[in-house]
């Protein structure tokens, strides 16, 4: 039997909320978590640490989608 469990998030903004945010403890988390990509809504996303959280990511297979919002 063959099982495949992957993590997906999609961030995406709340009119109620705080801005989705993603940086180096979320790549962290997902990588811990299995997870292999993250989409963010384009614009509205707060990337922290553009270029350590691009790296890290890199690094540990996720892809980071920006879809239109």
């Amino acid at each position: 039997m063959f099982v495949c469990l992957s993590v997906v998030i999609y961030e995406v903004v709340c009119p109620y909320d705080d801005p989705p945010t993603i940086g180096p403890r979320t790549i962290e988390t997902m990588k811990r978590a299995g997870g292999h990509a993250i989409a963010i809504e384009a614009g509205k996303t707060i990337l922290i640490d553009r270029e350590k959280t691009l790296n890290d990511a890199h690094r540990a297979g996720i892809v980071i989608v920006s879809q239109p919002s």
